[in-house]
């Protein structure tokens, strides 16, 4: 089998091209996959790393098919793509060299800035002026976690602590890294068993915990009720605590 020949190159794009250029959907699973966090993290990080690494990283090209390979480091992240002025400019693959959990890092939760910005992958437009894209921090934070955040659980809690039924590129950090901070108390409270457990925060929210998670040796959390829910027969409340969105806001939920 002939082995793929990458030679160095320049650029072939400025940081902007990471806001309109098209993301492929398994970028997202190959990301998660990675770094063992879920697909709903991974999902809002992808335009702020591609933004950071053309700055900062290496760029080779395939001269056979005019693919280029943006990398950081020893490959700690690397993505391909076919570059703007191409046939087909995308990503088409993410890979890494070792999950973020394995990066030598303090453990300790970082700040959020005050101004945020992370966008789903398929929001293609460009970040406010002065906005921070803290990815480095939540991949990091998403990977040494002990318990893997589902998308559901993400959207409950910002519902019942910060009362915003949508979160937007602006507030992820924010919801993120607030339910991070009790994350690791409320798995220390976990008893280890199989099945589901009802888990109680600082606040008085209460966690669904899963034993089992696919593709991950961790547990996961898969909800978050009010703290007016006491018992594990009422999962109902999920549903009827929702709050009413806009057609704006309805067309603007992702998929992951």
């Amino acid at each position: 089998m002939t082995r793929t020949q990458w030679i160095s190159a320049a650029a072939p794009v400025t940081a902007e091209a990471a806001d309109p250029v098209e993301i492929h959907g398994r970028i997202v699973h190959q990301l998660a996959e990675a770094h063992d966090i879920q697909l709903g993290v991974a999902a809002v990080l992808i335009r702020p790393m591609l933004r950071d690494l053309i700055r900062s990283g290496t760029w080779e090209q395939r001269k056979d098919n005019g693919q280029y390979r943006l990398s950081e480091g020893d490959c700690c992240h690397s993505f391909v793509w076919h570059a703007a002025g191409t046939a087909d400019s995308s990503i088409k693959y993410y890979e890494a060299s070792h999950a973020d959990a394995e990066c030598s890092a303090p453990r300790s939760l970082p700040e959020v800035p005050s101004a945020t910005w992370l966008p789903h992958y398929r929001d293609s437009g460009h970040p406010p002026q002065g906005s921070a894209r803290p990815w480095r921090q939540v991949l990091r934070t998403a990977s040494q976690l002990p318990v893997t955040l589902f998308k559901p659980a993400l959207r409950y809690f910002a519902l019942h602590r910060f009362h915003i039924s949508t979160i937007q590129p602006d507030m992820f950090a924010t919801v993120f890294f607030a339910m991070a901070e009790e994350a690791s108390s409320v798995y220390q409270k976990w008893n280890g068993l199989p099945g589901n457990a009802f888990i109680p925060d600082a606040t008085g929210l209460i966690w669904q915990l899963s034993s089992h998670c696919v593709g991950s040796d961790k547990p996961a959390i898969t909800g978050v009720l009010p703290s007016s829910a006491r018992s594990a027969d009422r999962p109902g409340l999920q549903r009827a605590r929702r709050v009413p969105t806009s057609p704006y806001l309805a067309s603007r939920r992702r998929p992951y």
